[in-house]
């Protein structure tokens, strides 16, 4: 008789340098993007008590990735632009391809096992989400571009790499991983019109009043508020700190928004399917003898799992057994109606 199987994971799911417009002052070694994110991570597994054990397990991953300049520049490429102040974060996630129109994602690279590129691709995404609470990327304003030696840089992510320190964020946000991008960037272009330099009256970022309804750096470039739209920003002035400080707050709590939803959303991975005796390419199961049908099943957060196995033709092989290991694989074997099932799961 032919049959399928198909294994299924339930968890305790809810649901030279570059020439770019550089964020959060990764051109000059601060690392402000790896601080936050490293953060982040810290803050997760202080509030959840161990309930992304994929995110610490990989936080190196996500810090380096996040990094890493990730201007992409069309909706499913993962090729970048680094003088944008925007891009796609969906194309880290689950849309981009190479150049050679290969898959190029984090859930594919999590599908095919890789986990460490997965989670440094996720990274890449918390990248772009970041950068829109830096004003002069979510106003769309030029900076940081051009030979090094001309090369004007924000003023205010200059202050975050020299001021930058670590402080507990905590989260309720919920959504899709990438969306976080846009949230976030109508989050810091709602607040500029209340951010006003002291000693001109005017604010220090000002917005296209052209610009898109949607994601503003794919539209006309904003400008800084003095004269000759110079960048006006002195950290040494309120409201000048405490603007950098709040806008440092919300890039973590909505990287660690974004990285929830990730570790959530990542699917349960079923592979090394065996049926030991018979063809590779065509399965046979007995129902007069017992059969051993042999996977393993990839789940990124929880050891309490149930699973089930479907047989075409046969009915359901059901168990609720949960897995009691964190990292190490956990063998056991069923048996209903005399047909065994022998199976894997172990954590990422």
């Amino acid at each position: 008789m032919r049959m399928r199987i198909v294994g299924f994971v339930a968890g305790l799911l809810f649901v030279v340098l570059p020439k770019g417009a550089f964020a959060w002052h990764t051109q000059w070694g601060q690392d402000t993007h790896y601080h936050i994110s490293t953060a982040s991570v810290q803050n997760l597994a202080q509030d959840h008590l161990g309930g992304y054990p994929d995110l610490e397990k990989f936080k190196m991953q996500i810090s380096n990735g996040a990094n890493e300049e990730s201007h992409t520049i069309i909706w499913d490429r993962t090729a970048c632009d680094n003088s944008r102040n925007g891009g796609f974060p969906k194309a880290w996630w689950d849309d981009g391809k190479d150049e050679d129109t290969k898959q190029d994602n984090a859930v594919f690279y999590y599908n095919a096992l890789n986990q460490p590129m997965a989670y440094r691709y996720i990274g890449r995404m918390a990248h772009l989400i970041q950068d829109q609470a830096v004003p002069a990327h979510a106003a769309n304003i030029r900076h940081g571009y051009g030979e090094l030696w001309q090369r004007k840089l924000d003023d205010m992510e200059l202050s975050a790499g020299i001021h930058y320190s670590y402080r507990h964020i905590t989260t309720s946000l919920k959504s899709l991983p990438y969306s976080f991008y846009q949230s976030l960037q109508t989050n810091t272009i709602g607040q500029l019109k209340y951010w006003i330099d002291p000693k001109s009256g005017r604010q220090y970022w000002y917005p296209n009043i052209n610009a898109p309804a949607g994601d503003a750096t794919f539209g006309p470039f904003g400008f800084y508020g003095g004269d000759l739209a110079k960048d006006i920003y002195d950290y040494s002035v309120q409201p000048a700190p405490a603007i950098m400080f709040r806008q440092i707050d919300k890039t973590s709590e909505y990287t660690q928004g974004a990285l929830m939803s990730a570790s959530e959303l990542l699917p349960p991975v079923v592979y090394g399917l065996e049926i030991p005796g018979t063809p590779e390419e065509l399965p046979v199961i007995s129902v007069k003898y017992l059969t051993p049908v042999r996977f393993t099943v990839t789940e990124n957060r929880h050891p309490d799992v149930k699973v089930d196995v479907y047989v075409e033709g046969l009915g359901a092989i059901k168990t609720s057994e949960p897995a009691v290991s964190l990292f190490e694989p956990d063998r056991r074997k069923l048996s209903e109606q005399n047909r065994p099932c022998v199976f894997n799961i172990r954590l990422v």
